[in-house]
């Protein structure tokens, strides 16, 4: 008896054991064909000690977890125990991609040095041009305005190591139906120092005087800001430039741009378009927003456009990036394809369109945010975001596509329609695919 009692403790201690072993394995592997080349792999892994989530990977034999190569997907981090994860596009066709302005007529102007009208500010700081021309303007004044005057066209106005500070409006007004090409040598700054609360004073006429930014575009104009020079903007009263309904600005050339600005850097009613040029962005609120179509870069080539610190970054019903080196730094959506008075539904998708260039973008909310599409057809991008609460690398309420040409490097998750932010790091950044409805295979 004593000898069957010791056998019997000796088999349920191997049992027990047995049992220990399987329970601390928190994945299980199912194979649906031993003999097979490819089997699938269903891992189970416990999240918050509340929910398990179920990702598919392939396995072959000896090459166990290697991603496949399909159209469509990308690849976040690793899951615990080194299984890939994948972030899978919702379509595998690019959605309809609208494109802005590129060039405008005051890029066809040429400067006619020879018989160009010269003003010093600090003899003459109220400067109103009239007719078409070549205009230099140079010195320092610490009250003073250049305007365009309404419906003058063939402007071109050569700002040559000015400084210039205004109280009163903006230092540059290109008014109402007017063009002008705006051409930067030098070392030129420009200071908005208008009072903040004349744009909500009860005079009409203080209220209708503010003009809200340094350079001001206003309706139905033609600008474009070019040259070799380096122009600083300061926006202390609200915007650092501010173009208004039905015009067209675009900033390009070899120009250094730096805008501090209390509210957006540049603020656009319509169309804007910035391709080329070396820009620098410091903004309380938009670091580049436009109402219709934004525009950076062009096709193999762009600017390089630096936002140090913003709230939202590039902003626009249609964000298209065609070229060139965009880094953006937020604490909210770092590119948001978006318009708050939801001006041109009617004839624009929501839609961020990256056809070429290098994007990087750090935030604290959504990497890119689209109420329509995504459209990640070529170049690359870099995105680290916040990936709970409903945030994630990718947002989109559309469709999003990624071709296979795209590089994409995103830590953060993808939400689709209905979808949820999901968690970097311990799920290996497919975060938000997750949420209900988020989830694409």
């Amino acid at each position: 008896m004593k000898i069957l009692r010791n056998l019997i403790a000796v088999l349920l201690s191997v049992s027990l054991a047995i049992g220990m072993c399987a329970c601390g394995n928190n994945a299980a592997n199912t194979y649906a064909n031993d003999t097979a080349e490819q089997v699938t792999v269903t891992q189970t892994v416990t999240v918050e000690k509340t929910s398990t989530t179920t990702v598919e990977v392939p396995s072959s034999g000896a090459n166990a977890n290697q991603r496949p190569d399909f159209p469509g997907t990308q690849w976040g981090g690793q899951m615990p125990g080194g299984q890939k994860t994948q972030i899978t596009a919702s379509t595998d066709v690019s959605g309809e991609v609208v494109e802005g302005i590129t060039e405008n007529s005051a890029m066809d102007l040429e400067a006619d040095y020879a018989n160009a009208t010269t003003y010093d500010v600090a003899e003459e700081s109220d400067i109103k041009i009239s007719e078409a021309g070549t205009y230099i303007v140079t010195g320092t004044s610490s009250e003073g305005n250049i305007t365009v005057k309404k419906g003058v066209t063939g402007v071109v106005l050569v700002l040559k190591d000015l400084d210039l500070t205004s109280t009163t409006g903006a230092t540059v007004s290109v008014n109402k139906g007017s063009e002008a090409q705006i051409i930067i040598s030098g070392n030129v700054i420009l200071t908005d120092n208008e009072n903040p609360e004349d744009e909500e004073s009860e005079d009409a006429e203080v209220a209708d005087a503010f003009d809200g930014a340094a350079i001001k575009v206003k309706a139905g104009a033609v600008a474009y800001i070019t040259g070799d020079g380096t122009l600083t903007i300061n926006g202390t009263a609200k915007n650092g430039i501010k173009s208004g309904d039905e015009s067209s600005l675009i900033i390009g050339g070899e120009v250094s741009l730096i805008i501090n600005a209390s509210n957006d850097g540049i603020n656009a009613n319509y169309d804007l378009a910035i391709p080329g040029g070396s820009i620098t962005i410091d903004a309380v609120d938009d670091a580049v927003h436009a109402d219709h179509i934004l525009t950076i870069g062009t096709e193999g080539s762009g600017p390089t456009l630096m936002i140090t610190a913003c709230t939202e970054g590039l902003e626009g019903t249609v964000v298209n990036i065609l070229g060139g080196k965009v880094t953006v730094n937020a604490s909210d959506d770092g590119i948001n394809a978006a318009n708050k008075d939801a001006l041109f539904v009617d004839e624009l998708t929501y839609s961020v369109n990256i056809q070429g260039g290098e994007v990087i973008v750090n935030t604290s909310a959504d990497g890119i945010d689209s109420n329509g599409n995504v459209n990640l057809i070529a170049g690359s991008a870099k995105i680290s975001s916040a990936s709970m609460g409903g945030e994630a690398g990718i947002d989109y309420d559309g469709e999003l596509y990624i071709s296979e040409a795209f590089n994409l490097n995103n830590s953060s998750g993808v939400a689709g329609p209905d979808g949820m932010g999901g968690m970097p790091g311990q799920m290996g950044g497919i975060g938000g695919q997750f949420g209900q409805g988020g989830f694409r295979p």
